[in-house]
């Protein structure tokens, strides 16, 4: 935790007495996207073994930029000065209690939370700062996000990983970490708020939101299955994420139990994400270079056979994985990085999961294939899929808007909107 200064009462006397020198320290609560920074540096793995994310349940910090009268760009730095992670002082988002002690600076936006939101709802961090909590996180951002990418917003914060403070899509990811809250709390946290800017659309997430999620990228992709078409998801109906499976037909060396990835409930179907670092090739190809500069070097040869004998161990133990999971009447589908940055990939792969939940299920699935033909919605859905993966692409994109599937055309005088029966 950050250092907590101690903060006398002050009243004008001693304000203006230059004997007296108490150790006040500015007040400045953080919101939104600076509060989401601040909370990724804390969970992240450069800063865990120095800090540690507090437990929610304080109120919001009045804006006090003691000794100054004003607040200005530098008395904005001198108060983030010690927080794990730079930010820029002239982009600040931050809250008050009232309009009467808003921050008036060049770029700085503050948001009034007068009453709106449970006296609980924010994070000290000691030094005169405090930041939202990830229930109100998750609320404050829901209006300003693509319902896929808060979707995902809501799986890091109820799931194991962190996304980088500073660079959210390309930087290195910290995982088995504790989560930050639960569908739970955000349940209870969303039902005691009222006047917050966006909650209708945080409770239409959080009916959509699972806990336990372990990888960004596991994130996107059962963000994908479960909203409706119009959100550019696939609507497949519940998921569990990382269930552990008791297996039943122990097969021989077989392991006691395992964890798909994702299972679509009420079905044997589901899927698991198999990315880059899950075989870690890199390693194997480190190695060979080195031996290659010494090829006399005992160590270097024994560090190449080690990297060729991991990926090894992990390869078989995916195909004992599957073996053992079809056993037990489970059918879970690899999906690939190639899968989600091809064209089409994504729905290659969902149209194989509906043959055979038709299948295994007798369900009918006619919506989902509907959803499936939709070529707008492919070009769409994949637009917004680049913009949440990693490498050079374009953020914060915005896409067509769609109702049941058809896209929303908005002209000078009218909009053009198709519906049909799904």
């Amino acid at each position: 935790m950050l250092n907590l200064k101690v903060r006398r009462k002050r009243d004008s006397a001693n304000r203006n007495d230059p004997s007296r020198c108490y150790p006040f320290a500015m007040e400045l609560t953080l919101i939104k996207h600076s509060a989401l920074t601040i909370m990724r540096a804390l969970r992240s793995d450069k800063n865990r073994t120095r800090f540690r994310l507090p437990a929610c349940g304080s109120k919001l910090l009045a804006p006090d930029p003691f000794p100054k009268k004003h607040w200005s760009h530098k008395s904005l730095s001198n108060a983030i000065a010690k927080l794990p992670v730079r930010l820029d002082p002239s982009k600040l988002e931050t809250a008050a209690p009232n309009r009467k002690s808003r921050i008036q600076a060049k770029g700085v936006s503050c948001t009034v939370y007068n009453g709106g939101v449970p006296d609980d709802s924010f994070i000290h961090l000691g030094d005169g700062i405090a930041i939202s909590g990830p229930e109100l996180l998750f609320a404050e951002l829901a209006e300003s996000m693509h319902p896929l990418e808060h979707l995902m917003l809501g799986h890091e914060l109820c799931g194991t990983f962190s996304r980088d403070a500073d660079d959210p899509y390309n930087g290195p990811i910290t995982y088995k970490v504790p989560p930050a809250t639960s569908v739970e709390k955000i349940a209870r946290f969303l039902d005691k708020a009222k006047s917050i800017r966006g909650i209708d659309a945080a409770r239409s997430s959080l009916a959509l939101l699972n806990d336990n999620a372990w990888s960004p990228t596991e994130s996107l992709v059962a963000a994908l299955l479960r909203p409706p078409i119009d959100s550019l998801g696939f609507d497949m109906g519940q998921l569990t994420l990382n269930p552990r499976v008791e297996l039943e037909r122990g097969l021989p060396g077989a392991k006691e139990s395992r964890v798909p990835d994702i299972v679509i409930e009420g079905t044997p179907v589901g899927l698991n994400y198999d990315g880059l670092a899950h075989l870690d090739l890199g390693s194997i190809v480190k190695a060979a270079i080195n031996v290659g500069t010494d090829p006399g070097s005992a160590q270097m040869g024994a560090i190449l056979d080690k990297a060729v004998r991991d990926v090894r161990e992990k390869l078989v133990d995916d195909i004992r994985r599957n073996r053992e999971l079809a056993a037990d009447g489970l059918v879970i589908f690899p999906i690939l990085k190639e899968d989600l940055y091809m064209p089409g990939g994504i729905e290659q792969v969902v149209e194989r999961l509906v043959d055979r939940i038709e299948q295994e299920c007798n369900r009918n699935m006619r919506k989902q294939r509907k959803i499936l033909a939709g070529k707008a919605l492919a070009r769409a859905r994949h637009r917004m899929m680049l913009s949440l993966l990693p490498g050079n692409h374009e953020r914060n994109v915005q896409v067509e808007r769609f109702i049941q599937g058809h896209p929303m055309y908005d002209g000078p005088s009218q909009v053009e909107v198709f519906l049909i029966e799904l």
